[in-house]
């Protein structure tokens, strides 16, 4: 679900204007009680995008009235897009969580995956043995070959199911992108879903990049990873765990 793209709106923000965000400014975002995110959630897997920067710099992203725990959560360089699931970030009193721009300007995205509540009901996290699912290079997952430009990826219920058997889990991967043609950015989601408005990694040409997904299977355990770009683009998915 996209939260926040500030090249088009800043609504359910602390910001007054749309597009770039200056260097210094410390943002919130109301995370609970919008984009499907219950009250009692108490921190939210966000992914987090810079674009059209000024500049090197990074974004921390941490629970609104509390110092950051962590010093960075998404690097940037200047121009190119780029993306990074800053993990389990705590949500403060207040329902949101504060984004910090530091070293140039930026627009600032966040896609939200996933919250955590403090209830019994909700999925439980399993590791295991981290496995590589998918490797367009070589063929592991199907396709030896590239993802062509505007088109999908799909991870079919054999695959899923080398790591459970469970009906519709979330999988925790890695994916990586390598070896792209041209620049532009990949949306994973259950297939029978549709393509969401959201990205999971951004790249430029020629780049390797990798980036931590949470995506639910479909009822039929399939997953899309669909190349939002007008050049083809090899893609590698290793799974670490998943949520039942």
């Amino acid at each position: 679900m996209r939260a926040l793209d500030t090249r088009s709106s800043v609504a359910h923000t602390s910001l007054t204007s749309t597009g770039t965000v200056a260097a210094g400014t410390d943002f919130t975002l109301q995370i609970t009680g919008v984009n499907g995110v219950p009250s009692n959630a108490t921190a939210v897997a966000v992914n987090l995008a810079a674009a059209n920067a000024a500049g090197t710099g990074y974004l921390q992203a941490y629970a609104t009235g509390h110092v950051p725990t962590a010093g960075t959560s998404l690097s940037f360089n200047n121009g190119n897009a780029i993306a990074s699931l800053s993990g389990d970030v705590p949500i403060g009193p207040s329902g949101t969580i504060t984004i910090s721009v530091h070293g140039n300007a930026t627009a600032v995205l966040a896609d939200i995956s996933g919250y955590y509540t403090t209830s019994t009901t909700g999925q439980t996290f399993h590791t295991v043995n981290p496995t590589r699912l998918v490797d367009t290079r070589n063929g592991i997952g199907g396709s030896s070959s590239a993802v062509a430009a505007n088109t999908a990826y799909t991870l079919t219920s054999s695959t899923s199911q080398q790591i459970t058997m469970a009906t519709t889990p979330t999988l925790a991967a890695m994916l990586t992108i390598t070896g792209p043609t041209a620049g532009g950015y990949a949306t994973a989601y259950p297939t029978s879903a549709g393509k969401p408005a959201t990205s999971n990694i951004n790249w430029g040409t020629g780049d390797t990049l990798a980036n931590l997904t949470l995506t639910p299977t479909d009822s039929s355990g399939q997953i899309s990873i669909y190349n939002n770009s007008p050049g083809s683009v090899d893609l590698v998915v290793d799974c670490s765990g998943y949520y039942t």
